[in-house]
């Protein structure tokens, strides 16, 4: 039985620390007000939104594609882009 009671103390206080330790970590949390009130000073918009021309550095990958009205490239490659020609070397020009 004395097991068993100081067992539920040691869980108690343990209980009890981890408790305060987290509200301490909350008290004391990091802050920091921001520098202008929005929308100014926001992050630049996600690649998918507005009807401006947007340029990405890197590759944009996708599984299903969709194009509106202007398809338009230099080159068109295969798959592995291996093989590479313009539109005048494909329509024999």
């Amino acid at each position: 039985m004395q097991s068993v009671v100081a067992t539920t103390k040691q869980i108690g206080f343990t209980t009890i620390a981890l408790t305060l330790a987290l509200a301490a970590n909350f008290a004391y949390g990091q802050w920091a007000e921001p520098t202008m009130a929005p929308p100014n000073g926001n992050i630049a918009a996600p690649i998918n939104v507005s009807s401006g021309q947007q340029n990405k550095l890197g590759d944009i990958g996708g599984f299903d594609l969709l194009s509106g009205n202007k398809k338009r490239s230099d080159q068109y490659c295969n798959l592995d882009g291996t093989v590479c020609a313009t539109i005048e070397e494909m329509l024999g020009g």
